[in-house]
């Protein structure tokens, strides 16, 4: 009845992300590769529908700029490496400006499809709920009626699929509910005021705009996305300070055409992320601002064609990350990993065993060892990652102690 935890929260979002997620888990047998694949799927799907989108709303120039960017962008790479419930947010941003572009042209089915992808969005990650934010703010801002059957009946469809959350909270003395009213109402000392929030949104926003374009990564392990701020601040690669001056400008300088519908439809995306991020009671991580690329794409794409030199600027931003890319390591990639699995495996078939990875930073990515073992069908008694992701699994832990203690040093791979 439900999916995962939403982090910081105490919520727990729908299981529409883990209905889907049975697809690929199928087709590929559990394959950790095969998931890869899944989200490179969405990755290139959703460069199509970024030029198509661009194509409909601005002009052909604008969506070979825009496609241009968004399929050369070194940080979508990156945030398509790996399958987890955030995947789905640059797609799903995607699908829900184009059906609401589509509603403004008067093709009111498309409320149906809108609301079937909204959710999807609420239930994979915490930031579809800035999606829908989003649409419903852009309905306003372009003053789409909602005196239609087919909203009504989208609103029903909606509701309809969020019939398992429902059930779960009847069942479990409404724990969601609880779960909110608590996160709304409750302030810790720990917490960030709101302050903090406004400093931490302004300063780490327009890292991500910068990094959306270019920066000089060296090492995948230390770029992904799921790194935590602190950990980002030390470590991740920026963009040089002139881009980030240069992007924040040019899209100050598109906002000036906030008159015509695309720009007030991409902007309403962008202005329900950064005010909802105040809402979030903690450091923001990059993955958080997702729900901003796409827009940010499309008005790029849109000023990049109004200034000169814009196909110049394109081509070089898309040739730069190029050599960035073909240039990239992963010092923890998948063949190291699978290989040190298999042989611990091989070697306690039979001997009760717990696993210690030895990694003090995320960087290492020390989570990726103990779903290999659940592959390959030797189970360790208990890991140091069951804390964090036992829930993630059928298994619970073993009664039995373990006869070895097994430790990996992933550095050593």
């Amino acid at each position: 009845m439900i999916g995962g935890h939403i982090a910081g929260t105490g919520l727990y979002s729908g299981p529409l992300f883990v209905y889907l997620t049975a697809i690929p888990a199928f087709l590929t047998r559990g394959h950790p590769l095969g998931f890869g694949l899944t989200v490179a799927i969405f990755g290139v799907v959703n460069a199509v529908f970024v030029y198509y989108l661009a194509k409909k709303m601005f002009t052909a120039k604008v969506a070979v700029v825009s496609g241009l960017l968004y399929s050369g962008s070194l940080l979508m790479a990156l945030f398509d490496r790996h399958y987890w419930n955030a995947s789905l947010t640059p797609i799903i941003t995607t699908l829900s400006v184009w059906f609401v572009w589509e509603i403004y042209q008067k093709r009111n089915w498309y409320f149906l499809p809108l609301a079937a992808v909204l959710a999807l969005g609420f239930h994979a990650h915490g930031t579809g709920m800035a999606i829908i934010v989003g649409t419903i703010l852009s309905l306003i801002s372009l003053r789409i009626s909602l005196r239609s059957r087919l909203f009504f009946l989208s609103c029903l469809l909606f509701l309809l699929l969020q019939l398992p959350l429902i059930i779960f909270d009847l069942r479990h003395d409404f724990l969601n509910t609880r779960a909110l009213v608590s996160y709304l109402t409750t302030d810790k000392k720990t917490e960030f005021t709101l302050k903090e929030r406004a400093d931490n949104i302004f300063d780490e926003f327009p890292k991500t705009l910068g990094r959306l374009f270019y920066f000089p990564a060296q090492d995948v392990a230390v770029e992904q996305t799921l790194a935590l701020p602190s950990e980002i601040e030390v470590r991740r690669a920026l963009a040089p300070w002139w881009l980030i001056i240069g992007v924040v400008g040019l899209l100050v300088v598109t906002i000036r055409d906030i008159r015509r519908p695309e720009i007030k439809l991409l902007l309403s995306f962008v202005v329900a992320t950064l005010f909802g991020l105040f809402f979030y009671k903690a450091k923001v991580p990059e993955y958080f601002f997702a729900p901003t690329f796409v827009p940010i794409f499309l008005l790029m794409g849109y000023g990049l064609t109004k200034v000169p030199h814009g196909w110049i600027m394109t081509v070089g931003l898309v040739v730069a990350n190029f050599f960035v890319l073909i240039n990239l390591k992963h010092s923890f990639g998948f063949r190291p990993k699978f290989a040190a699995v298999q042989k611990i495996a091989n070697q306690n078939k039979d001997v009760p065993f717990a696993v210690k990875v030895n990694c003090d930073s995320r960087f290492c990515q020390a989570t990726g060892f103990r779903y290999f073992f659940t592959y390959y069908g030797v189970e360790p008694t208990i890991s140091d990652m069951d804390p964090n992701f036992l829930w993630l699994y059928e298994r619970r832990i073993s009664k039995q102690s373990p006869e070895k203690i097994i430790t990996i040093d992933p550095t050593s791979l």
